[in-house]
Parts: structure tokens; C-alpha cells; sequence
């Protein structure tokens, strides 16, 4: 999942910049507009082009959660030491099972939490995608 998430960070990236190569507004101060319906393609490009900008950097917060570090619980390995192999086998083999279990079940909650951020991130960056190409083809008529 961290492979893919620095693919779709890279991916971010690059629709920023085309995002904002490809931007393209009349000099606002020179345009004269005469009705509603002459501002509504501009003010929708702007406004569309600001969602697709907060978008992008959420998806971008959201894949950096899933890469951070994340605490995991391991195995304690201390209490393997030739004197205790004398002890009772099937204690040690029942507290032993009882660790792990504890250890599987974090480590578990740990990557759900990671796979819901991953998902919501994948939302953001598909939402920007259809987002900048709806700002792209606006554009081309502006």
C-alpha cells in the first residue's frame, strides 16, 4: 500500500503543476462584462480551479498519513532464554499464543486505519481528476 500510495503523491504532484499551466483567465481588470451569463464561465473556473486546489492538498495530507510511521507491536522475544525451558510447555506455549494474538489484533487495527485514510485519499485524487478535467475543458472556450 506505501509503494502505491507514493505513485498517487507523485500522481498529486503532476496534476497540480497541469493544473496550474493549464489555467488560463482573461486579465480580469480589462474584461468588461455585461451580463450573468459573460462571468458565470470565468467565476465557475476560479471557483472550481480553488476545489480542485483544496482537494488535491487533501489528498496529499491523506497519502502522507498512510506512509508516516505507524506504531506496530512486536513480539517480545526477552523471555526466551534456555532457563526457562524447564518451566511447564504448555504455559508457556498458552501465554505465548495470548501475546501474539494481542500483537496480531494492533498491528490489524493499525492497517484498517491505514487502508480508510488510503481510500479517502483515492476519493480526493479521483474527485481532483474529474475536477481539473471539467476546469480543462472550460478553458479551452474562455
Amino acid at each position: 500500500m506505501e509503494a502505491r500510495t507514493g505513485t498517487f503523491l507523485a500522481f498529486a504532484g503532476a496534476l497540480l503543476v497541469f493544473l496550474s499551466s493549464s489555467l488560463k483567465l482573461p486579465d480580469l481588470k480589462k474584461t468588461e462584462i455585461d451580463s450573468i451569463g459573460q462571468a458565470f464561465p470565468i467565476v465557475l473556473v476560479i471557483i472550481l480551479t480553488f476545489l480542485t486546489l483544496v482537494i488535491l492538498v487533501l489528498a496529499v495530507i491523506y497519502f502522507v498519513r498512510v506512509i508516516s510511521i505507524q506504531t506496530y507491536k512486536r513480539l517480545a522475544i526477552k523471555g526466551f532464554v534456555e532457563n526457562n525451558t524447564h518451566d511447564k510447555v504448555e504455559t508457556i506455549a498458552k501465554e505465548l499464543m495470548i501475546d501474539y494474538q494481542r500483537v496480531v489484533k494492533h498491528n490489524n487495527e493499525v492497517n484498517n486505519k491505514k487502508v480508510e485514510i488510503y481510500k479517502k485519499g483515492l476519493y480526493a485524487i479521483m474527485a481532483a481528476i474529474i475536477m481539473t478535467a471539467i476546469v480543462y475543458s472550460i478553458n479551452m472556450f474562455i
